[in-house]
């Protein structure tokens, strides 16, 4: 990331008035819920969330129509949401809607294509986090504790398709 890139991520995040050290404070695991149609990697990431300590599985949805509503009832605190979903509702917008109707919880995006476009559009919803799904689901889960440290989380293709530009 830029010079230039990482001060635009810093104003965004400035201008969220996001509470710095929310996670931290915590005294009981975070809540981790999933938005992913394959059922394989849903049970791949659930795996890895439920060997944490400081996570616990919160439940999963196929879609992100109802996101806020879902992550509401399951008190999610930490969103992975797969950008590739199928259907009419924008991966973006839900992102955007979780971090007006639930402030505190932090979503983490992921996609096998690795965009400039879909990157910035992701962090403008709100996202705390972009992996590829090329990097796996371990790649995935490991954004978690970093974005529970008040962190912003992009995967080593994700930060090399931001160099290269595209």
């Amino acid at each position: 990331m830029t010079p230039v890139e990482s001060d635009a991520v810093d104003n965004h995040c400035n201008r969220l008035g996001r509470a710095a050290g929310f996670f931290f404070m915590m005294n009981s695991p975070a809540r981790v819920m999933c938005v992913e149609r394959k059922a394989s990697r849903t049970r791949a990431l659930e795996d890895i969330v439920n060997r944490m300590d400081e996570a616990e599985w919160a439940g999963s949805i196929t879609e992100g129509g109802t996101l806020a509503e879902d992550a509401g009832e399951r008190a999610a605190d930490i969103v992975l949401l797969d950008l590739d979903l199928p259907g009419p509702n924008n991966p973006f917008a839900a992102v955007e809607i979780l971090r007006h109707k639930r402030p505190t919880a932090r979503a983490i995006v992921y996609s096998r294509h690795v965009r400039r476009n879909d990157i910035e559009r992701a962090f403008a919803a709100g996202a705390w986090g972009f992996v590829s799904k090329r990097e796996g689901a371990s790649a995935i889960a490991a954004a978690i504790p970093k974005v529970m440290d008040d962190e912003y989380v992009m995967g080593p293709d994700v930060e090399a398709a931001l160099m290269r530009g595209n």
